[in-house]
């Protein structure tokens, strides 16, 4: 599967670490850098991920795309179906975890299909997959759950408009821009939780993923604790947006210079990139600065935008991570070809056009993470990295010729 390669192809075996040099009689210690951390999987993504691309038509792969979705939310796949689609390279072993009546639903959907489109070999599945129920399903305790809402399903525009009570700003847009950053705040503490002891309870996610007339009733069956949180997260939103249109009275102040000097100015860079040479951090922070203005100009960045990063930060105007230190995307070299090409591969998998939003966000914070292991490695442990890089950059490369960037 993409993700998961995408989380394999990140995994890289090295030495070193912050800590100090140890004595020469010893052997370096082992550092694992970073693994990147696979969002929670939607019907959406299991069926592009399944569709087969690179053996199919077009119009055959889209269709089949269309058919897993309409099955995955008709016939209510699990979490731990969509999860092992989104982190096991055998995509049949998944269908095991398929009630035999979801499974024979996929199944006539599949055979439909095949005779449509005249389809004799589809490599991606072998045909014995596809003729019989799975076996282990005895019931009991181990039965999937009738119904399933993720966190994206459950934190809708309908629950940051409704709770804990709707923007008070009469132009539609602004209201939109309040429930735009409520969302991303309610998101961020739900997947927080997920998958945890303190996750949201099932049912109150499957209420708000399905309610219609308001969300008052599906809040009140979280806990205390967490509808209190998501209090204090509109209330924060709030102030965000209140700074926002009071900046955006002042248009001077708004241009895309100034968006630069906010994020990017000489200041920012205070303690950022500190074990990079001098002539290096100068190449990142110039790269950096050139593609904010690029995409604050050729993208038309409108005044809320601007004053909502001028007046807070780009962290907290925009759900991804794009403008870290440096930008995502600015590669600074680590001294190591191998890793440095392996790092472009990287890049070049993040700006996919098929690379699905939480694993490019994922796979750039990867890279950061990864570029600072390489600079604060002590340099008994270059070989081994030098190694570990090579392993990363065949993989990536074989990742990338199953895509269509």
């Amino acid at each position: 599967m993409r993700l998961a390669a995408a989380a394999a192809v990140t995994v890289l075996s090295s030495c070193g670490g912050k800590a100090s040099t140890p004595p020469p009689t010893q052997p370096a210690k082992p550092v694992v850098a970073p693994v990147v951390a696979i969002p929670a999987a939607t019907c959406t993504d299991v069926a592009v991920i399944l569709r087969g691309k690179k053996h199919l038509e077009k119009d055959a792969a889209t269709a089949r795309e269309a058919l897993t979705k309409e099955s995955c939310e008709e016939d209510k796949w699990t979490a731990e179906m969509l999860k092992c689609v989104a982190s096991t390279p055998d995509a049949g072993a998944c269908l095991d975890k398929l009630t035999e009546d979801q499974r024979m639903a996929f199944n006539d959907r599949l055979w439909d299909w095949r005779d449509e489109y005249g389809i004799e070999d589809d490599p991606v599945f072998d045909e014995s997959d596809f003729e019989d129920p799975p076996e282990d399903y005895g019931g009991g305790d181990d039965d999937p759950p009738e119904d399933y809402a993720s966190c994206e399903e459950a934190v809708t525009d309908k629950l940051a408009r409704d709770y804990p009570a709707p923007p008070k700003d009469k132009v539609a847009a602004d209201g939109d821009f309040v429930v735009k950053l409520r969302k991303q705040k309610y998101q961020a503490i739900c997947q927080h939780l997920e998958y945890g002891d303190d996750e949201w309870a099932g049912a109150a996610k499957i209420c708000l993923r399905d309610a219609t007339e308001g969300t008052a009733d599906c809040v009140k069956q979280l806990t205390a604790d967490q509808q209190a949180e998501l209090a204090k997260a509109a209330t924060e939103a709030d102030a965000i947006a209140k700074k926002t249109f009071d900046l955006r009275k002042k248009p001077a102040a708004i241009g895309c210079p100034q968006v630069v000097t906010a994020v990017y100015g000489d200041a920012k860079w205070k303690d950022k990139l500190d074990k990079v040479t001098a002539k290096d951090k100068k190449v990142a922070i110039d790269q950096s600065r050139a593609a904010l203005t690029k995409a604050c100009t050729a993208d038309k960045w409108d005044a809320t935008t601007r004053a909502c990063v001028v007046a807070n930060d780009a962290a907290t105007c925009f759900a991804d991570n794009s403008w870290s230190y440096p930008a995502r995307g600015v590669v600074i070299p680590t001294g190591l070809a191998e890793c440095d090409e392996y790092i472009q591969t990287l890049v070049k998998y993040g700006n996919c056009k098929e690379t699905l939003e939480g694993a490019r966000n994922a796979i750039y914070s990867s890279i950061e993470q990864f570029q600072k292991t390489i600079r604060e490695a002590p340099a008994e442990s270059k070989d081994q990295m030098k190694e570990a890089c090579k392993q990363g950059f065949e993989a990536a490369k074989n990742l990338l010729a199953t895509m269509k960037c």
